[in-house]
């Protein structure tokens, strides 16, 4: 078994683990970054790099996050009923 290290950034800023930010190391090795609740301010370039003893891979790819308008929701009714005691 290989001692494994993995790293993330956003621009060059180390990201940690958060309610916001699961970062995930799966049984074939492959490793998942999910972030929750997205916005403009999660855009950049992220980075990921791998060690262990054999040696060290990284990787980097340009996020974009567009932001689109809601669409409009129905009102839901007000419900009125019997006073309860």
């Amino acid at each position: 078994m290989y001692n494994f290290l993995h790293n993330r950034h956003r621009d060059g800023v180390r990201l940690r683990p958060s309610r916001r930010t699961v970062m995930t190391l799966n049984h074939d090795g492959t490793v998942e970054l999910a972030l929750a609740g997205i916005s403009r301010r999660d855009a950049g370039v992220y980075s990921c790099t791998a060690t262990n003893e054999v040696g060290r891979a990284e990787t980097s790819t340009r996020v974009t996050v567009q932001v689109t308008e809601a669409p409009p929701t129905a009102e839901l009714p007000t419900v009125i009923g019997p006073e309860i005691p």
